[in-house]
């Protein structure tokens, strides 16, 4: 079904044309509506400033010549660092039908004139074998078979953005567009000593990769995600964390169920101080039965023991060193901070881009606010009276987020391996900036995948299991 229909936004009458879904959809503005809201604007052209006549795109590229030449390069360069003890490999070249070896040839020598690539001479311990594949236009795309180099790399973590974390970077934003890195992976220098590790063979001799090649796995080895039992109710689990922006102190709190966040200005990171904000916060909306927080000195303090007694929830920390055991709390940092960073970059008001984000849906369909307090949020945005008071059915919820959980593991999973248990009395090295060259014996799992570990020194510690190496 469709049909017209006249709103009146800020006393001006507008004729829209909509569509009616079925029930349970969440109701969406299209983009002319937008644009005769007066909520977007597009820009058909960019007119230079300096010169406001010069707006075709043959002005703009050359004025901005070097933007469009090549394909760019970053201003540092990638080390590939091996594991110890790591063997090197060397593969023969492989086989190349004769009918590809005159376009091979020529794109060899196309890359090494961008200086992708360089003729390698002398002797190097790994050389990875070649892959060839043929592009929609005919040319051929050279790259490496790094499967045995990426069993030697240490890998680095990188933690994807949600679609949440993203949507906060745009708060204040006035202008959006699309963009394409031309040979995304190549704008990478490698040092030096790595480009010895990504030697490969073909019919005419060695070459080897002076820019980071593609299918170079340097992320982190990663165990199966631990999916968290989804909270029954909102405000039932709360994470709670510290960060520093701009010379500020802040404490945030974010609910498990709902990822509404809250957060308060500190005068210090004292205990009396972040106590008397979590106080408030749960004058506001009760008290949570859980608290999961890292092992700050103001959450490790008598002051906070006595807090979380008087105040009757339980506490529980995370493993020092391992951010992801408090995701939820470093979720709602990193998103508030964005919208504080978009709102003074713009000179907007950071009140309403922290609105906007607990009015806007979630991939449930519902907003933070929705979800935690069953009833929209009224912001600059128009919307329809009747849409404020809309009664939320907790079965339904509940399923959705834990299929929203399950989703994410099954991702997660693709790349991931299980990491074996560790027993009492185990010896393993710690993981730090240098290295693994620090052996402790473990004493007992304090927490899942969580080990308390003592030094030679008698000192105890907590860490994650991936921050522990098992020696034999």
């Amino acid at each position: 079904m469709f049909g017209h229909m006249s709103v009146t936004v800020k006393g001006k009458v507008h004729h829209l044309f909509f569509f009616v879904v079925n029930e349970g959809r969440e109701s969406l503005l299209g983009d002319r509506a937008c644009e005769e809201l007066g909520l977007v604007k597009r820009v058909y052209r960019i007119v230079p400033t300096t010169n406001p006549t010069s707006d075709s795109m043959d002005t703009i590229v050359q004025n901005y010549s070097d933007v469009f030449k090549g394909f760019g390069v970053l201003p540092f360069t990638y080390k590939i660092q091996l594991k110890e003890g790591a063997q090197p490999v060397v593969h023969a070249a492989r086989r190349v039908p004769a009918p590809l070896k005159d376009c091979l040839k020529k794109e060899l020598g196309r890359m090494i004139m961008l200086g992708v690539i360089k003729k390698v001479n002398e002797p190097t311990d790994w050389v990875n074998s070649m892959v060839i594949t043929k592009k929609k236009n005919g040319e051929l795309r050279i790259c490496m078979d790094p499967k045995d180099l990426n069993e030697s790399i240490k890998r680095e973590h990188y933690q994807i953005p949600t679609r949440e974390e993203i949507i906060s970077k745009m708060s204040g934003a006035s202008y959006f567009t699309k963009l394409d890195a031309s040979q995304g992976f190549w704008q990478l220098k490698l040092d030096e000593s790595s480009t010895r590790y990504c030697t490969f063979n073909t019919p005419f001799g060695r070459y080897c990769f002076l820019r980071l090649p593609f299918g170079i796995k340097n992320k982190q080895s990663r165990e199966p995600m631990v999916v968290a039992e989804v909270p029954t109710a909102p405000w039932h689990k709360v994470g709670m964390d510290l960060f520093h922006l701009r010379g500020k102190d802040y404490l945030v709190v974010i609910d498990y169920y709902s990822n509404f966040p809250e957060m308060a200005l500190l005068a210090n990171l004292s205990s009396t101080c972040v106590i008397t904000h979590a106080k408030s916060i749960f004058a506001r909306h009760g008290i949570p039965h859980t608290v999961v927080s890292d092992n700050g000195p103001c959450f490790s303090s008598k002051e906070w023991q006595k807090f979380a007694v008087q105040y009757d929830f339980n506490h529980v920390t995370s493993s020092p060193h391992y951010a992801q055991s408090n995701g939820q709390a470093e979720k709602g940092d990193h998103i508030l901070k964005q919208l504080l960073k978009k709102a003074a970059d713009s000179d907007s008001d950071p009140y309403l881009a922290i609105l906007s984000y607990r009015a806007s849906p979630l991939q449930c369909g519902l907003s933070p606010a929705e979800l935690l307090m069953n009833r929209k949020l009224q912001t600059t945005l128009p919307s329809h009276p009747n849409d404020k008071f809309k009664q939320n059915n907790p079965s339904k919820i509940e399923h959705k987020l834990r299929q929203q959980k399950l989703m994410q593991k099954s991702f997660y999973d693709r790349t991931t391996k299980h990491l074996p248990p560790l027993t009492a009395n185990n010896t393993v090295r710690i993981g730090d900036a240098d290295g693994w060259s620090t052996k402790v014996t473990v004493l007992q799992e304090v927490a899942p995948r969580s080990y308390t570990v003592r030094t030679d020194d008698g000192q105890t510690l907590r860490r994650n299991r991936r921050s522990l190496l098992k020696t034999p």
